[in-house]
């Protein structure tokens, strides 16, 4: 996964050069800015707890510029997730019984990213990687009863995490002002501390950006 990051990364930023020359040079048109709000729905496979999906929803701004049919740019989204799981174990013996609840969340996600594409008619074509930055809470509680009586106790844990984003995508323009987006996107995030994955989500998004 991540030696699929690094590829489209690299053919990101080398496209990127490539069109600055251009651009120097008068060969690439700037085709324009883009600002936009997207929504979508979510799963993570290794979050620590079953069942972890939800919806997200944001901003979305970038540029783009072309030569012929390839066209390249950058993208950034600031997104408020509703993503998040939760579990519940239980046990008992002669000395009573306890239940435990594990909750995890993904809270927020941005990512900036290059993206490189093709373009046919009103449509594009892309691929995209970068940067991810989120933030993920964590809550535990634990219920215990015995002879001496009921318990209650836990701990809530935020932090915030970095890691990458890939993905592909469809863009159609059907007119000069209005873009749809459809996009899948592959976010595997790693806490700050220690590198040590804490999410990898996957993310099935549509947005609706103004050009300008």
């Amino acid at each position: 996964m991540r030696k699929m990051v690094w590829m489209l990364f690299v053919a990101t930023v080398l496209g990127l050069g490539f069109g600055q020359t251009a651009l120097a040079q008068s060969c690439v048109p700037f085709v324009g800015g883009h600002l936009g709000l997207g929504t979508g729905s979510g799963w993570n496979d290794s979050f620590g707890v079953e069942s972890v999906k939800g919806t997200i929803g944001g901003v979305q701004a970038g540029c783009t510029w072309q030569r012929g049919q390839v066209a390249f740019g950058f993208a950034g989204d600031l997104a408020i997730s509703g993503i998040k799981g939760k579990e519940t174990s239980s046990y008992s013996d002669s000395f009573g019984s306890s239940t435990v609840t594990r909750t995890a969340m993904l809270d927020r996600l941005s990512t900036v990213t290059g993206n490189i594409g093709y373009v046919t008619g009103p449509w594009t074509v892309y691929g995209e990687a970068g940067l991810a930055l989120a933030r993920v809470r964590s809550e535990v509680e634990r219920h215990e009863t015995s002879q001496y009586g009921t318990y209650q106790y836990g701990y809530k844990n935020a932090n915030n995490a970095t890691g990458w984003v890939s993905g592909l995508g469809v863009k159609y323009k059907w007119n000069n002002d209005w873009n749809a987006d459809f996009r899948v996107r592959s976010v595997q995030i790693q806490t700050i501390s220690d590198g040590s994955t804490v999410a990898s989500s996957k993310l099935l998004e549509i947005g609706f950006q103004r050009s300008f």
